[in-house]
């Protein structure tokens, strides 16, 4: 299943409602900080690699921890979310499984796609990244 990305503008008084919503879904739900991620493919590549993952093992619980690990490069997956997750009232990408998820965001200030779909130059620092996190994990 390819995931879907939406973004938001959120105020930071939102915060402990969605992230105790977040944790109450099946599907894959995780806000996303912009400030770690270069563009569109840098989270679909994480996405993929997190997702082959969890296929292998089944001593992480968290798909949305550990796709913040792998597009913030960090192994710790609580400093990943600290870093990748949400910080400040601001812009956030939302990625999803599940359109259902959605229904209780109607309240949210959705925005435009901001990212840029693919960013060439950054792909050795991204990729690199990840494959050093692969062989740690």
């Amino acid at each position: 299943m390819q995931p879907k990305l939406k973004f938001f503008f959120i105020d930071k008084s939102y915060f402990k409602d969605l992230i105790d919503y977040s944790r109450s879904r099946d599907a894959l739900f995780q806000f996303i900080n912009p400030a770690v991620v270069f563009s569109e493919v840098h989270i679909l590549e994480a996405y993929r690699r997190a997702s082959r993952y969890m296929l292998h093992n089944n001593n992480i619980r968290s798909m949305g921890g550990l796709l913040l690990a792998y597009i913030t490069g960090e192994k710790d997956i609580k400093k990943a979310i600290e870093i990748g997750g949400l910080i400040d009232s601001g812009k956030y990408i939302l990625i999803y499984e599940n359109d259902n998820d959605l229904k209780p965001l109607k309240n949210l200030n959705e925005i435009e796609n901001f990212l840029v779909r693919d960013l060439k130059s950054r792909d050795f620092e991204i990729f690199s990244a990840m494959s050093y996190l692969d062989s740690l994990l």
